[in-house]
């Protein structure tokens, strides 16, 4: 094979050298003005150059946020988020939150936003959270229902339940044939004291396709709310509905009792109660009810005895000492009547204490004071109001 003898060819590879170095000098050329870009404030030079080195120098990147914020005059969203998430990775969330108070969240990247609230969630940090995630729900770009869930459980958390609720609205609306969105709505709007939107909540749950047993506990969750507001004849119909929808349960004989009882039907509800016990029925609920009735019917020694078996299985079970006080009384004991009536009075005074406490947006107790003061009563099932 004949070689090349063109005059060009021992300076072809050179050529290509050449070449090959003024692409990389000016690949190198266009990063480094990237990284750089002369024509930025300094203050977003200085920015930029933190979010480099935010993994691999947390300290240097502190000090060149806090120079970006000083060189904007002092006020700079992003750099002062930045800063905040800095504190917060380094595990100095009081630290982050006096930030964050400072900042205008409205001038902060829709990005950035997204990234201190989750890790501010995922460390339970709700009160850096709530802020954050509140702004990025109001732009339009946003996942509004991965927002509103994480809001729910931050409102939750933080004892807001008032927004809490309105999170859970907004969830039924983006999201109607939910039924664990329903659901929410309606033990929310149970814990505030909303009986009625509480119980149309319900009444959504059992219109979506659910389990059996879902069905049964929302029937009853319903029936309770029912009973509780006096709507006698709406219970009955829905109790009817759940004997025939999924035949007589447990818990049938007790809701019975009650409507019996609201009716003036002293012995059918006790003997439906007495067949409740005989299934097996535990409810403290069942004893209050034969503990009224026997009280009603004249039997105050029967009566004291299921209102004391009440209160040795719940001590902070206050209408039964509300009841034990006023039972005592009509017995002549006043010694046991005074006793009781001062530990109801008691209970009520802690009960208000913790409502008081919901209201300050501080319904999880954290002081081991707050604990003790406190026992049981944060998440008892009912109010043991005086029936």
């Amino acid at each position: 094979m004949e070689p090349r003898l063109d005059r060009n060819q021992p300076n072809s590879g050179r050529s290509r050298l050449f070449v090959a170095c003024g692409v990389l000098a000016l690949s190198a050329a266009t990063v480094g003005v990237f990284l750089w870009r002369p024509w930025l404030p300094a203050w977003e030079r200085s920015y930029e150059q933190a979010q480099l080195l935010a993994d691999s120098n947390p300290r240097e990147a502190e000090r060149l946020l806090q120079q970006s914020i000083n060189e904007a005059g002092g006020r700079f969203g992003n750099a002062q988020l930045a800063l905040c998430r800095l504190r917060g990775r380094q595990n100095r969330w009081k630290e982050a939150a006096v930030l964050l108070a400072d900042i205008n969240l409205k001038d902060c990247q829709s990005q950035s936003l997204d990234r201190v609230g989750r890790e501010a969630f995922a460390s339970q940090k709700w009160v850096v959270a709530q802020p954050v995630l509140a702004e990025l729900l109001h732009r339009e770009s946003s996942d509004k229902r991965e927002l509103l869930v994480l809001l729910k459980e931050v409102y939750g958390q933080l004892g807001r339940f008032g927004e809490m609720r309105e999170c859970v609205q907004q969830l039924t609306q983006l999201d109607p044939s939910d039924p664990k969105v329903w659901w929410a709505l309606a033990q929310t709007s149970e814990q505030m004291g909303l009986n009625l939107d509480a119980i149309a909540a319900y009444r959504n749950v059992l219109k979506q396709d659910i389990p059996q047993d879902a069905s049964i506990l929302v029937i009853q969750k319903l029936l309770d709310l029912l009973v509780e507001s006096g709507d006698v004849v709406a219970a009955r119909n829905e109790l009817n509905h759940l004997i025939a929808l999924h035949g007589r349960q447990l818990e049938c004989s007790l809701t019975e009792a009650e409507l019996f009882r609201l009716e003036g039907r002293s012995q059918e509800a006790l003997t439906s109660i007495e067949q409740y016990v005989a299934d097996g029925g535990k409810s403290l609920r069942a004893l209050m009810i034969r503990g009224l009735l026997r009280l009603e019917s004249g039997d105050a020694e029967l009566a004291a005895k299921d209102f004391e078996n009440v209160t040795q299985r719940d001590p902070t079970y206050e209408s039964a000492h509300f009841k034990l006080a006023e039972t005592y009384r009509r017995l002549g004991r006043l010694e046991l009547a005074q006793k009781h009536q001062a530990e109801y009075e008691r209970i009520q005074g802690i009960r208000f204490e913790a409502e008081e406490l919901k209201k300050s947006q501080r319904i999880r107790l954290t002081s081991d004071a707050d604990r003790e003061r406190l026992p049981n009563l944060q998440d008892s099932p009912d109010s043991h109001s005086k029936k």
